[in-house]
């Protein structure tokens, strides 16, 4: 939030009266997202409704609460919003706040409100199976940061008993055009590593064109590379040296959180998770990524730091320095990364 507004925003809530944190945080969340002009003299209600500064924790607690469950079904969209948000964390441990909360997700329109509900209600659709089917229907909503939402929250509940939901869940990627979703869903497939889900993998990584192409390709390398995983995807590993190689031969571009989520292994160096082999093919490929000119630069310059991540030998890092230390081209930057990983190499007698 600039200045400006700022100044604007202390100078509307303190000509008025002291008002709550909480007061404080909503009104600054409206300024920043542009919406306050349209919230009208409702919303401003509700602020003095909660103006008591220095009120009792269980007198802004009983304000919150009853005052987010009377705005919940407000005519305005943006009051709506506010309410839901003052339930926020009330409806963590309020069974019937969480309820009116429900209730309002299932006829809610506005995209905004919506989101917020989903948010709050997401941690509970393990436990609340009509809440769980409201998020189902979600993922067919006209908004795709809706669906990406509603997938996303399905796709972290244990679906190993629920086929249809995972099929489902799984059968997005190939129907739903939408970024977000096939975020969700490679992210879930990344976490679960099968053979099914490791082809269906593949498939959206062999398209360069799909939206979820290079999502799909960081979560096949968690598949072996996730510390939270309790066995790494042999499989999922061999795929990705196989994936990564032939995009360097066929010069085909390799985005930089490719190679920042391969700097990222250290774990399993340091718990021999890898085989010498394993490293010694990790290597290879990173070598010839570093050296492939028509990559992207910071992508390169990432790479040699997983290649230290995979403890590499100092005189690989000697050999990139001598490469490109002097080149004219913005290449340089190589030999500047590789100097920071360098050791002093034993001079010749």
């Amino acid at each position: 939030m600039n200045h400006l507004c700022t100044t604007r925003l202390e100078f509307f809530l303190w000509d008025r009266m002291k008002v709550s944190v909480l007061s404080w945080n909503i009104l600054a969340d409206a300024y920043i997202f542009d919406s306050f002009p349209q919230l009208g003299p409702d919303y401003r209600n509700v602020l003095n409704l909660l103006a008591q500064r220095n009120a009792p924790t269980g007198h802004r607690r009983f304000l919150m609460s009853s005052v987010g469950n009377r705005l919940l079904a407000h005519e305005s969209a943006a009051v709506r919003w506010m309410a839901a948000r003052l339930l926020k964390s009330i409806a963590q441990v309020e069974s019937s706040s969480r309820q009116h909360l429900v209730e309002r997700l299932k006829v809610e329109k506005t995209p905004l409100v919506i989101a917020t509900l989903m948010k709050i209600l997401g941690y509970f659709i393990a436990e609340n199976t009509s809440l769980k089917m409201v998020f189902v229907e979600l993922t067919d909503h006209q908004s795709p940061d809706i669906r990406g939402l509603a997938v996303s929250r399905l796709t972290q509940l244990d679906l190993s008993d629920d086929k249809d939901l995972r099929t489902m869940l799984e059968h997005k990627l190939d129907t739903d055009p939408s970024a977000a979703v096939g975020q969700a869903v490679c992210q879930q497939l990344g976490q679960r590593p099968t053979d099914e889900g490791l082809a269906r993998m593949a498939k959206i990584i062999g398209d360069q064109k799909h939206v979820a192409n290079e999502v799909c390709l960081v979560a096949l390398i968690s598949t072996w590379i996730a510390p939270s995983l309790p066995a790494l995807s042999k499989s999922g590993f061999e795929m990705t040296l196989a994936i990564i190689n032939a995009r360097i031969k066929n010069k085909v571009k390799l985005p930089w959180s490719v190679m920042a989520r391969l700097a990222q292994g250290g774990h399993l160096v340091s718990k021999k998770k890898l085989s010498d082999n394993d490293i010694r093919q990790l290597h290879e490929m990173l070598i010839r990524f570093v050296y492939a000119p028509e990559q992207n630069i910071q992508a390169r310059v990432v790479a040699i730091q997983a290649l230290n991540t995979f403890g590499a030998d100092p005189s690989i890092f000697a050999a990139i320095v001598e490469r490109y230390q002097t080149s004219a081209e913005i290449d340089y930057q190589l030999a500047a990364r590789a100097k920071a990983y360098q050791s002093t190499i034993p001079a010749d007698p």
